[in-house]
């Protein structure tokens, strides 16, 4: 539900606010400058009313408008002493964002290669034993909740479908993923294949 456009409950959408608050000495990263570390605040006059944070580097100092803080991003906290960008030399940042940015898209390429190999891989959809499923599932003393019933029914579809099956089960400590899993390692043994 958190990646579908159309979700049963609608909820109103809050914004969401600027995460954390810039903290003097922690490292940031300029778009276009590099690695900096946040050195205060700067009142404003004039046109910028909203004033200004003063970013350093390793050979002067910055004043960027309140209102471009879009270009900075939190890098690391004030005591992991990192070394800083300098503004004069602004290739050699270039030059290191050119390269991650490389890394990156070959990164990516591989990952859709993998993806599109596991989708072409040939997969034999489980056979649901009904009786036998419903016997395991007599002996769980609870009642599902209503996000146990739902995972579990999508696992059911993902396990007994020609497609490989991509889905991570994630959620908070005793909320029942353990009793989903033994149910899934079940459907999987009954279908003689191995869990890990």
């Amino acid at each position: 539900s958190w990646f579908s456009k159309t979700t049963q409950n609608k909820k109103t959408k809050k914004k969401v606010p600027l995460v954390g608050s810039l903290n003097v000495g922690d490292y940031y990263v300029h778009e276009t400058y590099g690695v900096c570390q946040y050195a205060g605040s700067v009142p404003g006059s004039g046109d910028e009313k909203k004033g200004f944070v003063s970013l350093k580097f390793l050979d002067g100092k910055i004043n960027l408008s309140a209102q471009l803080l879009g270009q900075i991003y939190f890098y690391a906290p004030s005591s992991s002493g990192c070394s800083l960008s300098s503004l004069s030399k602004n290739k050699r940042w270039q030059r290191k964002k050119g390269k991650a940015e490389k890394r990156a898209s070959l990164f990516i390429k591989d990952v859709l290669s993998l993806y599109a190999k596991r989708e072409s891989s040939l997969v034999f959809p489980y056979k649901k034993n009904q009786s036998l499923v419903d016997l395991f599932l007599s002996e769980f003393s609870f009642l599902d909740t209503p996000d146990q019933s739902e995972a579990w029914k999508e696992i059911e579809e993902d396990l007994c479908c020609d497609r490989p099956m991509y889905r991570l089960l994630c959620g908070d400590v005793g909320f029942g993923k353990t009793e989903i899993a033994m149910r899934a390692v079940f459907l999987s043994f009954i279908n003689n294949q191995q869990s890990i």
